[in-house]
């Protein structure tokens, strides 16, 4: 199935697994790479003990799968200031929850959350040009970093006590420190 490009749900998943292998690897940790399944909220919910996200779509440790609703995501590909990205970022949230677990993270609720914003970064700024190599899947442009921006505001908590996602600030910086920290920068959140 294809929820907007053709290579959406194809590329993405390439590029995370590419990158998330390499960079487990050089710590002796091996990525057990998930599985995307697209489903139609309208139609049921797939079942999911403790499932990370939200309606749109959401990573399920006891199966390693990654769901994504698909009608939800095309309203997300359709959107002008969401746009693809939109879709990408909830698959790459789902990958940040796997490699979460294999780093051994033991945060919980909102720093969990931040973290797999963190995540969610540094595999964004390993796909950022300016200089391509050959063998990767997918190079991200400005717009992309933007649309990964506001997806992530908008999962953000609704009202600043809510403490569930992380206000639109934390989730906003959290990323950034993914963009532009790096690996370090999301190590350094478990350890706190």
């Amino acid at each position: 199935p294809e929820i907007g490009p053709a290579d959406l749900v194809t590329l993405v998943p390439e590029s995370l697994t590419q990158f998330w292998t390499t960079q487990l690897s050089a710590s002796n940790l091996t990525l057990t790479v998930p599985t995307l399944t697209l489903f139609d909220a309208d139609s049921g919910t797939p079942s999911c003990e403790n499932p990370h996200g939200g309606d749109d779509g959401f990573y399920c440790a006891a199966d390693n799968t990654i769901y994504i609703n698909q009608p939800t995501a095309e309203e997300y590909i359709g959107n002008p200031i969401l746009g693809d990205m939109s879709v990408g970022y909830l698959i790459t949230e789902g990958y940040s929850e796997n490699v979460q677990g294999l780093l051994g993270s033991q945060l919980t609720g909102e720093p969990r959350s931040l973290l797999d914003d963190c995540l969610t970064g540094v595999w964004i700024r390993d796909n950022l040009p300016p200089q391509p190599e050959t063998g990767r899947p997918l190079y991200l442009s400005a717009g992309d970093l933007d649309e990964a921006i506001v997806t992530a505001i908008q999962h953000g908590d609704p009202a600043s006590d809510t403490d569930v996602n992380g206000s639109a600030f934390e989730k906003t910086d959290a990323f950034r420190a993914g963009v532009l920290g790096g690996m370090q920068a999301c190590q350094d959140r478990i350890s706190q």
